[in-house]
């Protein structure tokens, strides 16, 4: 269990609360704004090391967003502990 959020695997896909929960601390934090767009949330996977002996620990969620309708070129790239809902921001890179 993670955050009150059952898990079988830790490579399973995030699950529909965790994705709330990522797009809600971007929120709560003060990182987004209402009227964010939230582009893609997936997991950010661990390392197969950490997989493979057990030590996986908390899952993160990986956000693509922007805020209102601001062009491609001003995409956020966010990672969500989504147990603790802490973040670490920085701009995307551009394709």
């Amino acid at each position: 269990m993670c955050g009150g959020i059952a898990v079988a695997h830790p490579l399973d896909p995030l699950t529909a609360d965790e994705i709330v929960v990522a797009a809600n601390a971007l929120l709560a934090g003060g990182a987004a704004q209402r009227g964010a767009i939230f582009q893609s949330v997936e997991l950010r996977e661990p390392s197969k090391a950490a997989v493979l002996n057990g030590s996986a620990g908390e899952r993160q969620a990986m956000v693509f967003w922007r805020q209102n309708k601001q062009s491609a070129e001003h995409l956020r790239r966010s990672v969500v502990n989504t147990a603790a809902s802490d973040t670490s921001r920085r701009r995307a890179p551009r394709a």
